[in-house]
């Protein structure tokens, strides 16, 4: 029999030590780099992806291959990929130089001055003879506001380098920082007299030209920019809008139609041109000629799609729709066919016809379960809709195929932070800016967001924010009132000194000064302040509440009584001054004026929620329940839209201890916004406390409660876990009501929960202890009975 051999696992490993012709694991692995970067080096990165693959299946440890990965992602503009790959590669390998310096830049890209910092401090070590260790330092530290350690960063890289751009960018940056505009000047045209065409340099040219509001050199470098790089849509949308802001519309509309005409198809130059039209000419004018380029294209899908647009804006939904029907009936590729399905469910939702559009998109779906706009739409309307789950659902069916997909991670975003998920909304959040560093939206989000925790971190963003728009002063004011919110009045007051420099902004700079002040218990500066602003055009609305604040903490509640009185003897519509008389009354001892007050602001002003808020706060205070109930009442019939009163109308049913009222009312708010987590919550809470045999029930409670698990809320992981610990589960739920206890240790109701867990388990001192702190002082809550008996059978 003849024997043949074959390159296969079943011949072991002596067989193939002595085959030869057989390749081995790591000449395999060799080949598959090999051909990897000949074809990396080709342009074909589709193929060159593939082989490193391979590679990396042979040697999964391999750093070459995970490194042309991610520079292939970059090529691709997959930077969230991208950036995994160098980070990965740079952490398992501090001395690779390469891997090092874009793993910070691209931590930097993504506002993690600390991860830029990181890696900067591994090229300095390992590349003492490089300035590109002390430029990405000195550019984190200027993330940071660290100026005077950011400049000693950039002039050691430009003493190893005097030219180096980098080191010339921090340093222009630092300079700028400090308001000293001609030296960041001096600095950049230094490095530009050897780089002329260098356009980081350019770009920091620009901004610093633009502070200087040096409107002609402004122009003068984006032509300058524009000539280096002329298919660059972002240099002739520049160009073009600076040229229309000086009243040159003429050549701003050449620019925009040159690059058309030269086939330039990008997307956000199709639509700067219209927002150009729009904004310079007309609505009807953007129309006329965005029709023109769709039909000298013959009909281009992309201009038809932007035409649509311009139909909606212009509330022109029938010229939508027939565009849509002709786009579907007549477009060359099924992808276009499909789009214009999807848009068309679109125009329906926009007729408020939403269960239709969701119809549409089901039936597109059927056809295409992964069209990208199809789902995205889909995730909208179940957004719209209060469908938490399903829209994240849909995100992440997006993002499966698409990582990087802005308006997937922007759906989910907001599908998170509508469920009280702020870790994952967060997350997502920080992905977009990793992706689209330059989305000032998403800055501001996410620091809205990480204000409670991490307020450093919501600071760097919302400095990034301004960065991004410097013209915003709105985004300087957010930082100044952000300030004083988070322990930094100093701070906002120096920013609001400069405000106050612009009479445009003089009248919110006092407030943020009165702000700062009333922080540090300075009342008189505050109350001076205060009237300052509201001289300069501040609304009451802003200031007054302030003001009263600032009356009554002096002690001077009189003056701030006499104020409001006043207002209102003017003014008998006044609800606003009512409201706040009524507070001031009522610290005063005298709720009864309180309430004829609280009373009077509801008929003054009907259509206001806060009077019926403000007075149902108050009845309760006075234990007024049949009060609180009437009140409510009346309040969830007057807004039967409104979810704040419907809550505030189930929670009075709640604590007046009318159980199934308040578990009626709860359904009621979950039937018409069913990821309602306060509603959910308290239900859960209420089924848990009230009918702790009922297994059905407890069913319910579970499911509206699983959700929080990942929560970093105590108060929901607390009903979470005692829940569980009303079904049995005493070791998930002892898990749970430990994070919760942990976060609010002086909470003695969720002592009582986490003792009942820990007898549960069979751990009775422990359990002993919890209750001991449930059952300290005079404690008062529900369930409170029940601790002390089961307190005392442990004993």
């Amino acid at each position: 029999m003849r024997v043949f051999l074959r390159c296969a696992g079943a011949l072991g490993i002596a067989a193939l030590l002595l085959l030869g012709a057989c390749d081995s694991p790591k000449d395999l692995e060799a080949k598959y780099m090999a051909n990897g970067k000949a074809l990396y080096e080709s342009g074909d990165l589709a193929k060159a992806a593939i082989e490193f693959k391979n590679a990396l299946q042979i040697q999964p440890a391999s750093l070459e291959s995970q490194f042309y990965l991610g520079l292939i992602a970059e090529k691709q503009d997959k930077f969230d990929t991208a950036a995994a790959a160098f980070q990965k590669v740079a952490d398992a390998d501090p001395k690779n130089f390469e891997a090092n310096r874009k793993a910070g830049q691209y931590s930097l890209m993504g506002g993690s001055a600390d991860g830029a910092k990181r890696y900067a401090k591994q090229l300095i070590e390992n590349a003492p003879g490089k300035p590109d260790g002390h430029t990405l330092m000195g550019a984190a530290l200027l993330l940071q506001g660290k100026l005077p350690e950011a400049e000693k960063e950039a002039r050691a890289a430009l003493a190893i380098e005097p030219n180096n751009v980098d080191g010339l960018v921090v340093l222009a940056g630092r300079q700028a920082r400090d308001g000293n505009l001609d030296a960041a000047l001096s600095t950049v045209e230094h490095g530009l007299a050897s780089q002329s065409k260098n356009k980081d340099l350019l770009l920091v040219k620009l901004k610093i030209l633009f502070d200087q509001k040096r409107t002609a050199d402004v122009v003068a470098v984006l032509r300058q920019m524009h000539e280096i790089d002329p298919a660059n849509p972002n240099y002739v949308i520049d160009l073009a809008n600076q040229l229309s802001l000086t009243g040159q519309l003429t050549e701003a509309e050449a620019i925009f139609k040159q690059s058309l005409e030269a086939n330039n198809d990008n997307d956000a130059l199709i639509a700067a041109y219209a927002g150009f039209l729009i904004q310079k000419r007309s609505l009807d004018e953007a129309i006329k000629q965005i029709k023109l380029l769709a039909e000298q294209t013959k009909l281009a899908p992309k201009y038809v799609l932007l035409l649509e647009q311009l139909y909606i804006q212009a509330k022109k939904l029938d010229e939508a729709t027939a565009l849509m029907h002709e786009l579907e009936k007549n477009g060359a590729h099924a992808n276009d066919r499909l789009r214009a399905q999807v848009e068309l469910a679109r125009l329906t939702a926009l007729q408020g016809k939403a269960d239709a559009a969701l119809e549409q998109v089901n039936a597109i779906l059927g056809q295409d379960p992964e069209n990208e706009p199809a789902l995205l739409l889909r995730g909208g309307l179940q957004l719209s809709a209060n469908k938490y789950d399903a829209a994240i659902g849909d995100a992440k069916s997006v993002l499966h195929k698409d990582l990087n997909s802005v308006p997937a991670l922007t759906l989910l975003s907001k599908a998170y932070e509508a469920t009280g998920d702020n870790v994952l909304a967060i997350d997502a959040l920080r992905n977009i800016t990793r992706i689209a560093p330059n989305d000032v939206e998403t800055r501001l989000r996410l620091a809205s967001l990480l204000a409670a925790k991490a307020p450093d971190d919501a600071l760097q963003n919302l400095d990034i924010a301004i960065a991004l728009r410097p013209t915003a002063t709105e985004l300087t004011v957010q930082k100044a009132e952000f300030l004083v919110r988070t322990g930094a009045p100093g701070k906002a007051e120096a920013i609001a000194q400069k405000l106050i420099e612009v009479p445009a902004t003089a009248a919110v700079g006092h407030r943020i000064i009165a702000e700062a002040a009333l922080a540090r218990r300075d009342f008189a500066t505050a109350i001076s302040e205060l009237k300052l602003a509201e001289d300069g055009g501040e609304p009451f609305e802003r200031t007054g509440p302030l003001l009263i604040a600032a009356y009554v903490r002096s002690g001077k509640a009189d003056l701030a009584d006499k104020l409001l009185t006043d207002r209102i003897a003017t003014d008998a519509g006044d609800a606003r001054s009512m409201v706040l008389l009524a507070a001031v009354r009522a610290q005063a001892g005298k709720p009864d004026e309180a309430e004829r007050l609280l009373r009077q602001a509801i008929s003054a002003k009907p259509d206001a929620t806060e009077p019926y808020v403000n007075l149902v706060q108050l009845l309760t205070r006075q234990g007024k329940n049949d009060e609180v109930v009437k009140v409510t009442e009346l309040a969830a019939q007057k807004f039967p839209n409104d979810r704040g009163m419907a809550l505030v109308a189930a929670v009075a049913y709640d604590t007046q201890g009318d159980f199934q009222a308040a578990k009626s009312s709860y359904e009621k708010i979950l039937a018409k916004w069913p990821d309602d987590m306060v509603a959910a919550n308290n239900l859960a809470a209420l089924i848990a406390d009230v009918w702790p045999t009922d297994a059905p029930l407890l069913d319910r409670a579970r499911q509206l409660t699983e959700r929080f698990r990942g929560s970093d809320n105590a108060v929901l992981l607390d009903t979470l876990g005692w829940v569980l610990v009303r079904q049995g589960n005493y070791d998930d739920g002892a898990i749970l009501l430990a994070r919760a206890t942990s976060l609010m240790p002086d909470n003695q109701q969720m002592q009582f929960h986490y003792g009942m867990a820990l007898k549960g388990k069979g751990l009775t001192a422990k359990a002993q202890a919890a209750f001991s702190e449930a059952l300290a002082g005079k404690p008062s809550y529900r369930g409170q009975d029940e601790a002390s008996q089961v307190s005392s059978a442990l004993k």
